[in-house]
């Protein structure tokens, strides 16, 4: 019978088959270990290679595609506050939305002429005098300036929708009570009456509350649910909290700049139940306002400032709903902007 010895450097172990067998699959192992192991550390250093020799490049790359979602973004922002500004703006905010357009202008044309880093971030040579900001820096001041006024803007928006809301809140829940199935108001409707010996118990404008009262409860349910909406993302801890910050990244205003467009579009949600609510109120109105302006129903619902069943202070939200332009739209009925009060000199006075 032959006899198989381990050999172990120094010396060499007599071996049953089945432990030469373990033996030699252990050394097939740990060849094979050695080998995977020596892919890896290539893959790596090939990597690393790569990574250092495409860093610049790829600094270059993302520098324009940030250049390039700052414009577009900011771009759509200031078209939308455009509208916002132009129908509810101060004086006072009008100008700074006007110098925020000066600093569009300044960010897009670093931003068309590809400046999108300073020169300077890559050479200690060039000076700052001769050195225009870039586009990613103008856009972060833009940003900024936007930011700043929105904050104006958006408390304005969450108070005229809870006023538009509270103007009808009192009228339709009176309706809710008065108009029910098993009211007393509601009832007269079935009964028959002699118009001879009779005196209509009701008013026949007022039928149509008792077929519409589902629908402006759902309107004034949306409308106060949209409003609460816009309140919670106003009092948000986390925005709160990226406002107040001293030093804000280009991320954190996005995030405040996209937080107020959202609370800008429930308010608009809000007043747009407010004003269907005065709209189906004064539903008898209708065929008067046709006659006035001789215009269809289908005018008077593309063109809220036709609309005289909406309140003449609620016009101009009407047609900011529909993202339109009051000052145009009131000049197409020929209203009058009130002119501003003049100042007496008392020099005069004589």
């Amino acid at each position: 019978m032959q006899t198989d010895y381990i050999h172990n450097g120094d010396f060499q172990i007599k071996s049953s088959p089945n432990i030469m067998f373990f033996y030699d699959r252990c050394n097939e192992f740990d060849a094979q270990r050695d080998k995977a192991m020596k892919k890896s550390i290539f893959c790596i250093i090939i990597s690393l290679a790569f990574i250092l020799t495409a860093e610049s490049g790829l600094y270059a790359l993302s520098a324009v595609a940030k250049s390039q979602n700052d414009y577009v973004f900011m771009l759509s922002t200031l078209r939308d506050m455009n509208i916002m500004v132009d129908n509810f703006g101060t004086d006072e905010q009008k100008k700074r939305f006007d110098d925020i357009r000066l600093l569009f202008k300044r960010s897009a044309e670093r931003h068309y002429a590809r400046e999108f880093i300073r020169s300077d971030a890559l050479s200690e040579d060039v000076k700052p005098d001769n050195n225009p900001q870039s586009s990613i820096e103008l856009f972060m001041q833009l940003k900024q300036q936007v930011a700043d006024l929105f904050d104006d803007v958006s408390k304005n928006y969450i108070s005229r929708s809870q006023l538009i809301m509270d103007s009808t809140s009192s009228e339709v829940n009176d309706i809710l009570i008065n108009y029910g199935k098993n009211t007393g108001n509601a009832k007269y409707f079935y009964r028959a009456i002699d118009p001879l010996t009779e005196k209509k118990p009701y008013k026949s404008g007022t039928y149509h509350y008792y077929r519409d009262k589902e629908t402006l409860e759902r309107y004034l349910k949306n409308g106060y649910k949209y409003l609460q909406d816009a309140k919670n993302l106003n009092s948000n801890a986390d925005f709160l909290y990226i406002k107040k910050k001293q030093t804000k990244t280009s991320e954190d205003l996005d995030y405040i700049l996209n937080v107020n467009l959202d609370i800008i579009q429930y308010c608009r949600q809000a007043k747009q139940y407010g004003i269907e609510m005065h709209r189906m109120l004064k539903v008898s109105e209708v065929g008067d306002i046709q006659k006035k302006y001789n215009i269809t129903l289908g005018a008077i619902t593309s063109y809220p400032i036709f609309d005289d069943r909406i309140p003449q202070d609620f016009k101009v939200d009407a047609v900011d709903n529909q993202k339109l332009l009051y000052k145009i739209e009131r000049d197409r009925v020929g209203l009058e902007q009130p002119e501003p009060k003049k100042k007496t000199d008392d020099s005069t006075k004589k």
